[in-house]
């Protein structure tokens, strides 16, 4: 059975000893009016090198996608942005859902 897993957030991402390791954030309890909210480490996902770099190439195609889309645009500063829920809500429904191909990744981490 496969489990689906709903992250608030991403915390620390660390690489070390051939491995990454992404803090995946959970909302600790829902803020009281004029308090930020709280959020704990719900889970960690490991990897290798190799698997966070088709990750990686995986996440910028779909993140392409979007912005081509129209779903999301470049922040000021480059980075990509989301739009309004209700803007993002009238695109899908006009471009439907966003796929990527499972291929072999071009990517492969650097030896040495």
């Amino acid at each position: 059975m496969q489990k689906d897993i709903f992250v608030d957030g991403i915390g620390n991402i660390s690489v070390q000893a051939g491995l990454a390791r992404i803090e995946l954030m959970g909302l600790q309890k829902l803020p009281s009016e004029g308090t930020s909210p709280a959020f704990d480490v719900s889970e960690r996902l490991a990897m290798s090198l190799e698997t966070m770099l088709r990750m990686h190439g995986a996440l910028s195609e779909i993140v392409n996608q979007m912005e081509s889309k129209g779903l999301i645009k470049k922040n000021a500063d480059g980075a990509p942005g989301a739009q309004d829920e209700h803007s993002r809500d009238r695109e899908e429904k006009r471009h439907g859902s966003l796929k990527i191909q499972n291929s072999p990744s071009s990517m492969e981490p650097a030896s040495g």
